[in-house]
């Protein structure tokens, strides 16, 4: 299920690759690849990687931002509730803003997540991906013979299945990512908050038929807030869809995780 945050991500996705697309093909016009023309330049003089990594970062950083702080006031009333069948006060929750919904103490933490986030190299391998594709798109140009208006259509198709299925996997999987991110620094607070319990952080599946089987083992496994998810095929995560984890444990996962409270008696009780 795609939330109204992730639609407004992919939005902004499918935004991002039509511009990208129009950047492209007006750069070819320029070169002076019309009809009967063949195209003169390579995939690095139509596309900039670092430019372009720029502007996507530019236009996502909003949506992951407010990924983050949801995830952190999910996290924060996920402990509240644990908290209330011991009746034990928590400082974190009477510290709660209204409207902003986060602790003082909380945002710095989420601005440095966010600022790792951006700096990930990922964002300029999609743009990376991209070059490649057009990159690929040219040599068969020039197998094929095709002249200027041929390829712009070819590349105005590829850009057009970009902001179609792409979009969206991007959108799903760094929206639930920033989302869990926040939840974990929210335990993580939680924890640093109250030294004299044991906050944990549980992964949780859709429970549904599209969830891989790798992630069906793990739901319900609940480990301490500061300590790494170990996956039945070795990787780490800090939770799901952590960026640690290779593609295909990581792209279009939904998992999410919730904030607990790990009693005495408990299993998982590290302490």
């Amino acid at each position: 299920m795609v939330t109204n945050p992730q639609k407004a991500f992919t939005a902004e996705l499918k935004r991002y690759f039509r511009n990208q697309g129009q950047r492209v093909v007006s750069k070819l016009s320029r070169a002076g690849s019309g009809e009967s023309h063949p195209p003169q330049l390579d995939a690095d003089s139509l596309i900039d990687v670092e430019s372009e990594t720029q502007l996507l970062r530019d236009g996502v950083r909003p949506h992951l931002a407010r990924a983050l702080a949801a995830g952190a006031v999910t996290g924060l009333a996920d402990v509240e509730k644990a908290f209330k069948p011991a009746k034990k006060s928590i400082e974190i929750v009477s510290r709660i803003l209204i409207g902003a919904g986060l602790p003082d103490e909380l945002r710095p933490q989420l601005m440095v997540a966010l600022t790792e986030i951006e700096a990930a190299q990922y964002w300029m391998q999609i743009g990376e991906s991209t070059r490649d594709s057009i990159a690929a798109l040219l040599d068969e140009a020039k197998e094929q013979g095709w002249d200027g208006l041929k390829l712009s259509a070819k590349i105005k198709g590829e850009f057009k299945a970009f902001a179609t299925d792409r979009a969206e996997m991007i959108a799903i999987t760094e929206s639930v990512a920033a989302t869990n991110n926040g939840a974990m620094r929210a335990a993580v607070y939680a924890q640093q908050k109250n030294p004299g319990s044991v906050i944990g952080k549980a992964w949780r599946t859709q429970g549904d038929e599209k969830v891989r089987e790798s992630h069906q083992k793990m739901d319900g496994v609940r480990v301490p807030a500061e300590t790494d998810f170990t996956l039945p095929n070795g990787e780490s995560a800090a939770y799901p869809v952590d960026i640690r984890l290779s593609a295909k444990d990581r792209c279009g996962c939904r998992c999410t995780i919730q904030a607990v409270v790990i009693k005495k008696g408990d299993d998982d009780y590290v302490g």
